[in-house]
């Protein structure tokens, strides 16, 4: 056999071996292609389901009128809504039997488990604070509280907690700590309109003391 045509078979079977590459690259091409496109018509989609947001306004006493504290004092009751360092939130009447009322509220650092910047001190006469909204006839509601002196009393109801009506609340009773109180409020034709949150004197003790932060209202 003649060198030229040694070459000629040669260079035939390196166009054979490169042609068949080319066939294989493309072809290996089409099907990742074609897969891809299979996969992503048939793979089902999922969306996070959306959770219902916190009725409560200025939950986390995050944003403040200018000061850091505030007191009222006075006969019974300190009026509804009398100022506290937070926006949106009030002084709550209190039942001390018909002596003078007194109530301090102020910002400081928060300590709460999932706190952000600030939380609400609450001292006084069985004295405690109260937000008024529009949180619907059956909500899931809790706060933290941090009892020093004396219990803590949360509620979510109709505005003044009328007697008779629909009525959610729980006491922490256990001082020296954080806890979550809460339950659920369930009005029928009645929409809750009120959440207030008080010290409660115990025994001898001639005032309450306690932090809160992070309450929150959800529609159930």
């Amino acid at each position: 056999m003649s060198y030229s045509r040694m070459s000629d078979e040669s260079s035939s079977r390196r166009s054979t071996r490169l042609t068949l590459g080319v066939r294989g690259i493309l072809l290996g091409v089409l099907t990742s292609t074609l897969l891809a496109g299979v996969f992503a018509f048939s793979a089902p989609s999922f969306s996070e389901p959306e959770a219902h947001p916190n009725l409560v306004e200025n939950p986390g006493f995050e944003t403040h009128v200018g000061t850091y504290g505030v007191q009222c004092t006075g006969s019974l009751p300190c009026a509804p809504n009398d100022p506290v360092p937070a926006t949106d939130w009030g002084i709550h009447d209190a039942t001390n039997g018909g002596g003078q009322l007194w109530a301090e509220t102020d910002l400081t650092r928060s300590t709460a488990p999932h706190g952000q910047h600030w939380m609400l001190h609450v001292t006084g006469t069985d004295a405690g604070v109260l937000q008024t909204g529009s949180y619907g006839t059956t909500n899931d509601w809790s706060v933290w509280v941090l009892p020093i002196i004396g219990n803590v009393v949360a509620c979510v109801a109709p505005i003044g907690h009328p007697a008779g009506e629909p009525l959610s609340c729980t006491t922490s009773t256990s001082h020296g700590s954080w806890q979550q109180i809460g339950g659920a409020y369930t009005g029928g034709n009645t929409v809750a309109t009120e959440i207030t949150i008080d010290g409660a004197e115990v025994g001898a003790e001639p005032y309450t003391d306690f932090y809160v932060d992070n309450a929150s209202i959800t529609a159930a």
